[in-house]
């Protein structure tokens, strides 16, 4: 899968402490890391551990083994509700809830389900309702039939392919922090490694959203005129700013040169994690941190969930280009270190990855691939095959209704 990531400074002020826990950039492809500022005052000692379950189990057709939050949850991974009569019974009462739900509406549902049961069971749940659906089964099914074509054709891409240019679109402070991979290089390698020509689609690294999606349609335009075919790929908040570049500054025939758009880890509606630094000592502490970097805020403002999701409702794709998302699946034992303070203040909010909501790094109507045992920052690590199938199966596939 592809490894687009997305790097966020953030900061939560804990009266309660006496301290703040400042959750800012350390480099990294977009891993977020979290130091503990020095105390005002004595803190009192740490509460103990959650006791964590071991457990493997399939979610979304991949094997897990991973540990997670509540012996509930271990017993739903691995398949034995029945020992969990009462457990089984809240998880069958939000099945029948979910009936009739799209991907992208489960949110209020799951975010209840993660209070009543657990974040891993909300998550769990999420995987099930996706996966296991008939359109879900059929998304899964047709990205394993063109992988194995694209195997036994001994990962050749067919004549239609070789005009093609991949574009990646690189997260968050891909030039400040090069090693972190944030620029996209591993998509640009994969993309060469199967005979396409791939470039980065060069963004301002900390601009807000809008500002990128307007350097992107452009870009797009120009392409265009070349007489080049695109595969977009983006990740993280070039996720939001590709979405807002097609569905709002472009005009169908100037999105028409765009074949299909790989989302990873999108997002589309923002985080809940840049609506902690609106204001307050988290805003100071973050912004203190930025200016270090030699930033401000703008980048991190512009993904405030309620200007991202008024903003992506009123998007409008153009039914011809085919759009993917890859949507990370983690249990809570799956979680990166330097990550875990983040998903756990996420978890009031719903299943997440660690930066976004699951639900919401889909875009509606689009073919869905789940990845489950990974994190936001790993949720699409790419290889040759793996992208060479995507393409492949883009090509055959005909126009979304």
């Amino acid at each position: 899968m592809l490894s687009l990531l997305l790097t966020l400074a953030l900061g939560v002020a804990r009266a309660e402490t006496a301290a703040f826990d400042a959750l800012y950039l350390q480099g990294g492809e977009g891993f977020l890391r979290a130091a503990r500022e020095v105390p005002v005052a004595p803190r009192a000692a740490p509460p103990p551990a959650p006791r964590r379950y071991k457990a493997q189990g399939v979610v979304a057709g991949e094997r897990v083994t991973t540990t997670v939050d509540s012996e509930g949850a271990a017993l739903y991974l691995q398949g034995r509700l029945s020992e969990a009569p009462e457990f089984k019974e809240k998880l069958d009462s939000y099945r029948a809830a979910a009936s009739g739900l799209a991907p992208h509406e489960l949110g209020p549902l799951l975010r209840e389900s993660a209070r009543k049961l657990s974040p891993d069971a909300a998550s769990l749940l999420f995987a099930e309702l996706v996966a296991e659906s008939e359109q879900g089964r059929r998304w899964r099914g047709g990205y394993e039939q063109a992988l194995a074509q694209w195997k036994s054709a001994g990962g050749r891409l067919p004549a239609s392919a070789q005009s093609i240019v991949v574009l990646a679109v690189p997260a968050f402070l891909y030039k400040s922090h090069p090693e972190s991979g944030a620029g996209l290089e591993k998509v640009i390698e994969a993309a060469r490694a199967i005979g396409l020509r791939a470039e980065r689609l060069e963004v301002g690294e900390n601009s807000k959203v809008e500002d990128n999606a307007r350097a992107i349609a452009d870009e797009i335009r120009r392409r265009g005129a070349a007489g080049e075919r695109l595969v977009l790929v983006s990740g993280s908040k070039s996720g939001a700013e590709v979405a807002e570049a097609l569905g709002r500054y472009l005009r169908p025939e100037e999105a028409a040169p765009v074949l299909a758009w790989v989302n990873g880890a999108g997002t589309l509606r923002g985080s809940p994690l840049a609506d902690m630094v609106k204001s307050g000592p988290a805003r100071l502490l973050v912004g203190l941190r930025m200016r270090m970097e030699g930033f401000g805020l703008r980048g991190i403002d512009s993904l405030r969930t309620k200007t991202r999701r008024a903003s992506f409702a009123s998007l409008s794709f153009p039914p011809s280009i085919r759009i993917v998302n890859l949507v990370a699946v983690p249990m809570s034992g799956d979680i990166y270190s330097g990550n875990r303070s983040n998903y756990e203040s996420l978890n009031e909010f719903g299943p997440n990855d660690g930066v976004t909501l699951l639900t919401d790094a889909i875009v509606p109507g689009a073919i869905t691939l789940l990845k489950p045992g990974v994190d936001h920052y790993m949720a699409a690590k790419v290889d040759a095959d793996a992208l060479g199938a995507l393409i492949s199966g883009c090509l055959e596939a005909s126009p979304p209704p």
